[in-house]
């Protein structure tokens, strides 16, 4: 015995929405922007360390701490950070901006090799 017309109907439909709910679901995983990796983070937190912070250092009134957002716990993502630009594919850090960061002075013996595609 054969199926029925409306039977066919409801397993095309069923298999269709199982396609577009499964393009759905690719289209949007693949648009995720990695995380920073571990060994950048750190070593922008020890760079923050390494510098003093004081409100006087500018004399601009929007001036604001961007290093504030940076913070240690093991789910920060530094890619969002204020004023760390990151690599869409890799994750990996590719810029810093802390201009109006309100940053005195840093030690300059420290150095950000460890973040290897900064500047490049």
């Amino acid at each position: 015995m054969g199926l029925s017309f409306p039977l066919i109907i409801l397993i095309v439909h069923y298999l269709v929405s199982l396609m577009m709910f499964n393009l759905i679901l690719f289209a949007s995983s693949s648009g995720v922007q990695p995380l920073c990796h571990d060994d950048e983070r750190f070593a922008l937190l020890q760079f923050k360390e390494s510098f003093t912070i004081s409100q006087s250092a500018s004399t601009n009134p929007s001036t604001y701490l961007k290093v504030s957002s940076w913070k240690p716990d093991q789910i920060s993502d530094c890619c969002k950070w204020d004023g760390v630009e990151c690599n869409k594919d890799t994750g990996h850090v590719i810029g810093l901006d802390l201009s109006s960061s309100c940053l005195k002075e840093w030690d300059t013996s420290y150095t950000l090799a460890c973040v290897r595609e900064l500047g490049s």
